[in-house]
């Protein structure tokens, strides 16, 4: 088996171009809303997709077969209309008007500007967006995106800047075909920020985990009702989860 045989599906206009080029991935477009069915039914062989849109529970007959390595996820503010340079967030207008299609954007930037208005995206002076999502929709050029939040301000969602290819358990053979491409750092970050999200599945939550050149991991979480992130590091994952999820429970 090779990359040409397997049958990938992607979400239109969410294609990494990169990843699928390298790997020479035949590709095509599905269904955003049915594309569990396409696994099922067999239309096709894996679904690529950004592993923060994916639910917390998977069908059960479904499992993540592989991680890529994580690409940039800053959160950045950015203006609506086209506008060079870069602006402090300070130097940004009181009440200006932001729009987020995620409200835990809104609510981290509430803990640094409480002046800010919510607004909808036609009447926004700013959208509030993960990096990555920028960089998957094209919405805006660099000369657009005017404040980038760092990991201590803003915390990206629970698996910000990660592809995830989804296959069904029966397939062994598509499997075993991916665990060459899997990234085992990735996953190990990944499983937790979804493991503490699995307890938090009715409260607003940002979790983003990051790895060291010396193995050690670095976590930054927010809930609606912080009024900062809490942060975490550990030489292990072991216990990871629990020690998370009782640091956000004080």
């Amino acid at each position: 088996m090779n990359s040409e045989t397997i049958r990938i599906g992607c979400i239109p206009t969410i294609i990494p171009n990169g990843i699928l080029e390298e790997n020479s991935f035949s590709v095509s477009h599905i269904d955003p809303k049915n594309w569990e069915n396409a696994l099922v039914e067999g239309e096709v062989d894996a679904v690529l997709f950004p592993l923060w849109q994916l639910p917390i529970v998977l069908d059960d007959r479904l499992t993540i077969g592989a991680l890529t390595k994580r690409l940039k996820t800053n959160v950045c503010l950015v203006k609506v209309a086209a506008q060079k340079g870069n602006e402090n967030l300070s130097s940004l207008p009181a009440g200006f008007k932001v729009f987020s299609p995620s409200e835990i954007y809104i609510n981290q930037l509430k803990s640094i500007r409480s002046d800010l208005k919510v607004n909808d995206a036609e009447s926004a002076d700013y959208w509030l967006l993960p990096h990555f999502e920028i960089g998957l929709q094209n919405l805006f050029n660099k000369e657009h995106i005017i404040f980038a939040f760092q990991f201590s301000e803003l915390v990206p969602l629970p698996g910000s800047g990660v592809w995830a290819y989804v296959v069904l358990k029966k397939r062994m053979d598509i499997r075993r075909w991916l665990a060459a491409i899997h990234h085992s750092a990735t996953s190990r970050i990944t499983n937790i920020e979804r493991g503490v999200l699995k307890n938090f599945q009715e409260k607003a939550i940002a979790i983003y985990g990051l790895e060291d050149d010396n193995g050690y991991l670095h976590f930054s979480a927010f809930k609606a009702s912080n009024q900062r992130p809490i942060t975490y590091s550990s030489s292990t994952s072991h216990g990871m989860v629990p020690k998370l999820v009782e640091l956000l429970n004080q």
